[in-house]
């Protein structure tokens, strides 16, 4: 079920990586953003079952969750670093997609912290973490 959707995803954002020109286009930032995703999909679950946790149905929509997350801040800085082509140096260029991107991503890292964290200490046992 998993690798269907691995594949759509990767796919599909390669795709939108991708412009016209293959000087400007970006596809190995997809292949990277999206096996890094990948890799902390499989990295949480195995820590989750290392620590006892079971498994239960909310859990398997985890990946989905943090492949959206994922893949949206691959295009955050995809958008970034296309809205600095004016800068000729690369060093500046990176430092202003960096100091642009880092409030971006922090603000939905704290959001998703937040949401998440308040999703532990709701009465729902299906979704509060055991300890």
């Amino acid at each position: 079920m998993l690798l269907p959707c691995f594949l759509t995803l990767l796919l599909y954002t390669i795709l939108c990586c991708c412009l016209s020109s293959w000087i400007y286009s970006r596809p190995w930032l997809a292949i990277g953003g999206v096996i890094s995703v990948t890799a902390a999909v499989i990295s949480g679950i195995s820590f989750l079952l290392l620590l006892g946790q079971h498994i239960i149905s909310v859990v398997y929509l985890m990946p989905f969750v943090i492949f959206s997350v994922g893949i949206d801040n691959i295009f955050i800085t995809l958008s970034v670093w296309r809205s600095t082509f004016l800068i000729t140096s690369f060093e500046k260029r990176m430092k202003k997609t960096f100091s642009d991107l880092s409030m971006s991503i922090t603000v939905t890292s704290l959001t998703d912290l937040i949401s998440f964290t308040i999703g532990c200490f709701v009465p729902f046992q299906s979704v509060q973490v055991s300890l």
